[in-house]
């Protein structure tokens, strides 16, 4: 009876720290676009001098996803499958959280 409680207070959890991983690495992008006057082919370029760590997406495990040549980073989101950034199209229901690099 409290398992659906459970989950939705974690995947609330896990969405609350994507945003603030997503947040970090958004001005950590930033400030290595000023300095080097382009975006880095990948994230672990922004580690250690702008980033402790790479960001983690929540929802995996594993590193958030970084697609330059899009100009976005993207997470799995609630169902932890990678569709490379997918929005919209057969997935609609269940996307991949996508967080596009405005600069």
């Amino acid at each position: 009876m409290t398992t659906p409680a459970i989950d939705s207070v974690l995947r609330q959890k896990s969405a609350e720290h994507l945003q603030m991983q997503v947040t970090a690495t958004l001005l950590a992008l930033k400030a290595y676009q000023l300095k080097h006057r382009r975006l880095p082919a990948e994230l672990n370029e922004l580690v250690p001098q702008f980033l402790p760590a790479l960001p983690v997406d929540d929802f995996d495990g594993n590193p958030l996803r970084y697609a330059p040549g899009k100009k976005f980073l993207y997470s799995v989101s609630t169902n932890g499958k990678d569709d490379g950034g997918t929005e919209t199209g057969a997935r609609k229901h269940e996307p991949d959280w996508v967080f596009p690099i405005g600069f």
